[in-house]
């Protein structure tokens, strides 16, 4: 008697032990579709939805994503002349502007989307240095960019979010489905290169030097208008900031992951740095003599984007 009723006991944990598993798997399938499809009115899904135009717009051509890190300075975007470039944040302040238009500026820090005031500047900057590229900004920014007329709406194109990239080891850059959060708005950047089909894609100015100084933010300028985002460099505790780090290396990893079962190639042609994620190229070399290669494609800046 005692024998079956350790026997019925141990049966009992067992089934409830399928049963919490069993439960635990449906409310994570469920909570993936509420992610991935979100319930968003007629008019959200359809800024979603206009995304669609940009896929595939340049497609097996090559590409450089740019981020702001100091390199920049050692490297001559000029070259640039006749490609695409992707850029982000703070970039509107590189005099190369003058000269080349990017395909796209993309923001996503939510300190840009605050309402704050002291953003008009900012902005101000972006839509000067920004003339004919598009931009890249989570949806939930709408109503205070509209409101504000921060951005100028027909160049604006907008994306949803969810989750995180760094636990997501399987998901979609399509811009007209939901996105993964990311850590830092260059894995946005890539992402919305590759929607537009892009391949291969150049990382520039990728130092990714957070912990080498971590109470300052580095960049390739020098301004007292920083993001809000980079006062967390002294505020964060050193731990806090490893986990920051690892959760965007573990994006970058996931996303080169996602990008290669596409058949999708990314480089880092960044000078020095830290991001070792990517197979090193030198950016000099993607750029041989004239006599060696043909005419270049029409630039974004010079033609349509």
């Amino acid at each position: 008697m005692r024998a079956l009723t350790f026997r019925t006991a141990d049966w009992m944990r067992r089934a409830a032990r399928r049963a919490l598993f069993d439960a635990a798997r449906a409310c994570d399938r469920l909570a993936g579709r509420l992610e991935t499809q979100p319930l968003l009115p007629a008019e959200e899904k359809a800024l979603l939805a206009r995304n669609g135009e940009l896929a595939g717009r340049y497609a097996g051509r090559r590409a450089f994503v740019i981020g702001n890190g100091p390199s920049l300075a050692k490297q001559d975007l000029g070259k640039l002349a006749g490609e695409l470039f992707f850029v982000s944040n703070g970039f509107w302040r590189h005099p190369i502007l003058e000269k080349l238009q990017p395909v796209s500026l993309a923001l996503c820090d939510p300190a840009y989307f605050d309402g704050a005031a002291k953003w008009d500047a900012e902005f101000a900057g972006i839509r000067a240095g920004v003339r004919a590229g598009l931009f890249l900004v989570p949806r939930i920014a709408r109503p205070m960019l509209r409101q504000r007329e921060l951005l100028p709406e027909a160049r604006t194109y907008y994306c949803e979010f969810y989750g995180n990239m760094a636990r997501l080891p399987h998901f979609t850059f399509d811009l007209a489905q939901p996105l993964p959060n990311c850590q830092t708005v260059t894995l946005f950047s890539i992402m919305i290169a590759l929607h537009m089909g892009c391949n291969p894609i150049y990382l520039l100015g990728m130092d990714h030097d957070f912990l080498v100084t971590p109470t300052q933010a580095t960049h390739f300028y020098q301004d007292d208008l920083e993001p809000a985002s980079d006062d967390c460099y002294e505020e964060w505790p050193y731990d806090r900031l490893l986990e920051a780090v690892l959760n965007m290396w573990k994006g970058y990893r996931h996303l080169k992951a996602v990008a290669e079962n596409q058949g999708r190639q990314i480089l880092n042609a960044s000078e020095g740095g830290y991001l070792d994620v990517f197979k090193r190229v030198h950016f000099e070399s993607l750029f041989p003599s004239p006599s060696q290669t043909g005419p270049r494609p029409v630039s974004p800046a010079n033609g349509k984007i």
